[in-house]
């Protein structure tokens, strides 16, 4: 299972899309199939200085496994980064960014399969199979 952002490439491999699936607290993603059976979780766009600062954070290690601390993180990559427009943006798409943040720490549901669950509940969906 891959989580994509805007690779064109990886895209255009789909080959069964659901678009629209909400994930977490009114979190919508699209998730897809490739022809090579590989799936994808198709993240919500983001601004590009925040997602800038998301980067730094899981390439970092650094995401607590807290949500509460959530903010103070952003904030301090704001800081360090000198830009205002961070902690802006992060107000205004604080559901994605905790959602990004609760994936990459494991919190949550969000460890192993988790992402997929969308999928799994799907009544349309007649089969998954997940590698073990």
């Amino acid at each position: 299972m891959i989580h994509a952002y805007a690779d064109a490439a990886l895209r255009s491999r789909c080959a069964v899309k659901k678009e629209g699936v909400i994930v977490d607290r009114g979190v919508r993603t699209d998730l897809c199939i490739t022809e090579d059976l590989m799936y994808l979780v198709l993240d919500p766009e983001l601004p590009d200085e925040l997602q800038t600062a998301l980067f730094l954070i899981m390439f970092r290690g650094a995401v607590p496994p807290d949500e509460r601390e959530y903010p103070k993180l952003i904030k301090s990559v704001a800081e360090g980064l000198r830009d205002k427009t961070i902690w802006t943006l992060y107000k205004d798409y604080r559901d994605v960014v905790h959602y990004l943040l609760d994936r990459w720490s494991g919190a949550r549901e969000y460890m192993g399969y988790g992402a997929l669950e969308a999928l799994i509940r799907d009544p349309m969906l007649t089969e998954i199979v997940i590698p073990q």
